[in-house]
């Protein structure tokens, strides 16, 4: 998984992000995860790597502007199959917040297009990842804090 989602995606993003920036322009979209926003119990590399993802696409938002826009999307739980297959299974709390795919990909795609560096996808997501970040930053020093 460490893999797949921080050495590979990494490799690939500085491969398209140095053609598009070379044909003078581009976007890419980037799918964290809300366990990017918060501790993961029982998902402690899956959050990480997610977190890695996050960061990532947030600092490349800027060094790559304008030319090259990055968004980071940032979905919750979505029954997709996925959870199926790997024997993950939800609790009901979970399963209210679902968002089918098609919506998380429309607000995905409209955060990239209007040139955000990172979405939530769904409000009860929003309020999670808010929720915290704003228990984190009792314990982080001023200067790291961000606004939800």
């Amino acid at each position: 998984m460490l893999q797949l989602n921080i050495l590979a995606l990494t490799a690939l993003t500085q491969a398209y992000a140095q053609r598009m920036k070379a044909q003078g322009g581009g976007r890419i979209l980037l799918v964290a995860s809300v366990a990017a926003h918060m501790p993961a119990p029982l998902m402690v590399a899956y959050g990480a790597s997610k977190a890695y993802v996050l960061s990532l696409g947030e600092a490349l938002h800027v060094e790559l502007a304008p030319q090259v826009g990055v968004t980071v999307l940032s979905p919750g739980y979505m029954e997709t199959g996925f959870d199926e297959a790997s024997g993950f299974r939800p609790n009901a709390a979970t399963k209210r917040t679902a968002l089918p795919p098609s919506t998380v990909a429309r607000i995905g795609l409209g955060a990239l297009f209007d040139g955000k560096a990172s979405v939530v996808a769904g409000n009860a997501n929003k309020v999670a990842t808010c929720r915290s970040r704003s228990r984190t930053s009792l314990i982080l020093p001023a200067a790291t804090r961000s606004g939800c």
